[in-house]
Order: structure tokens, then C-alpha cells, then sequence
């Protein structure tokens, strides 16, 4: 079984991947509309997964108290 947080870890990584390319390409004076836009479209996604992981981690730490 797959767990949501493995998953939400995934996406992050996966976001921060997309991120670094995108910088990297701009770094090298790669500065065209497709580059802009992904990159704008990769930090989108590194805040969402980032948003992702946090509700999981809530929510593992909600059915935590209530076992508890």
C-alpha cells in the first residue's frame, strides 16, 4: 500500500525537480516565455504539494489524538 504522505513526498520532489530546471535554464540566460511560464508553473506546484503534505501530516496527527 502506498501511503498518502509517500505520495505528497513524491509531488514535492517531483515540483522541486521541475523548479530547478526551470532556474537552471534561466541561470544560463535561457529567458524565453516557455521557461518564464514553467518556471512560474513549477513554484505553483512546490507551494501546493508543500500545502498537500502539511494537510497530510494533520491529518495523520488528528487520528493520532483521537486513538489516543
Amino acid at each position: 500500500m502506498v501511503s498518502p504522505i509517500s505520495t505528497a513526498l513524491a509531488g514535492l520532489n517531483r515540483a522541486r525537480e521541475n523548479l530547478n530546471s526551470s532556474a537552471e535554464k534561466v541561470a544560463r540566460g535561457n529567458i524565453d516565455v516557455d521557461t518564464l511560464v514553467d518556471a512560474k508553473v513549477a513554484a505553483q506546484d512546490v507551494k501546493v504539494q508543500a500545502k498537500n503534505l502539511s494537510l497530510m501530516l494533520k491529518r495523520d496527527k488528528e487520528i493520532l489524538d483521537i486513538l489516543a
